[in-house]
């Protein structure tokens, strides 16, 4: 039977009719989607940039290089730092003590500074030489206090300094400079004694004796001075 308006098959048989709407089948047999509003184009998908992955990862390694470079800076800066600064002082530096200041040659100063000693005294000469013959009698005192002091068992270094520190006064106030100068290095040297850590004992004692002979060897150029310039002493 033949319907009317249909076409030929040009291959033969009968003309299959397609229902209106129906999915056409592409020739790999896939369907072609329709995206949007009927009868507009196909959509066609890009394909993705794979040279845009590549730089992204480059991007990301130089970043990192960067950063372990700016550390490796600041760890060279900080050991630069920490080599320029002094180290701290050793346990065995910190409990050393200090160096003393080391004394004047009190040998080249004046026995007697007689101009000096007249100007304490007024311009008073006479009184003067009895303030001598005075100074005299106390150094000659002081020397053997100083003496005792160092026979005992228990020898008090304190009160050694004591001693050295009145006749450094006496002397100073009448211009007798190297006696004074003699007697200010044997009170240091008992002080330092007396404060000894652990305390001081009897076998310090030869600490003393260089500052103490050289204190009674000035003692002695006093008493000659005196001699010289007529002062009667006995």
């Amino acid at each position: 039977m033949e319907v009317d308006g249909a076409d030929e098959n040009p291959i033969g048989g009968n003309t299959v009719l397609e229902p209106p709407g129906a999915a056409q089948m592409s020739p790999e047999g896939n369907i072609t989607s329709q995206i949007g509003v009927s009868g507009t184009d196909d959509q066609t998908m890009a394909p993705a940039d794979p040279s845009g992955a590549d730089t992204s990862a480059q991007q990301q390694q130089q970043l990192l290089q960067q950063q372990q470079q700016q550390q490796q800076q600041q760890q060279q800066q900080q050991l630069q730092q920490t080599a320029q600064q002094p180290p701290p002082p050793t346990a065995v530096q910190a409990q050393q003590p200090l160096p003393q200041p080391v004394a004047p040659q009190h040998n080249d100063l004046p026995i007697i500074h007689w101009n000096g000693a007249l100007e304490q005294c007024g311009g008073d000469e006479e009184f003067l030489r009895e303030l001598l013959v005075d100074l005299w009698s106390e150094v000659q005192e002081q020397t053997n206090n100083i003496e005792a002091l160092g026979q005992v068992a228990v020898i008090d270094y304190k009160r050694i300094s004591q001693v050295a520190h009145a006749i450094k006064g006496a002397a100073a106030n009448l211009m007798c400079n190297r006696m004074s100068a003699a007697a200010a290095i044997l009170e240091a040297a008992a002080s330092s004694i007396s404060r000894k850590d652990g305390g001081p004992t009897r076998e310090d004692l030869p600490l003393l004796v260089p500052s103490f002979n050289a204190l009674k060897a000035d003692i002695l150029s006093f008493q000659q001075e005196l001699v010289n310039l007529g002062v009667q002493i006995t």
